[in-house]
């Protein structure tokens, strides 16, 4: 799916079961979550 709205920005990452929210405003902090809590930004993801 496809928007022209720029903000706020969401990104699935199925590989390691997250979601990124980006929410446009620099006050506010990036979150990625997956259902079992709070994750860094890498974590499940592969190296290749």
């Amino acid at each position: 799916m496809f928007s022209s709205a720029r903000e706020p920005s969401v990104a699935l990452y199925p590989d390691s079961d997250k979601i990124g929210v980006w929410p446009g405003n620099d006050a506010d902090t990036l979150m990625l979550r997956r259902a079992d809590g709070h994750v860094d930004y890498y974590d499940g993801e592969s190296s290749d």
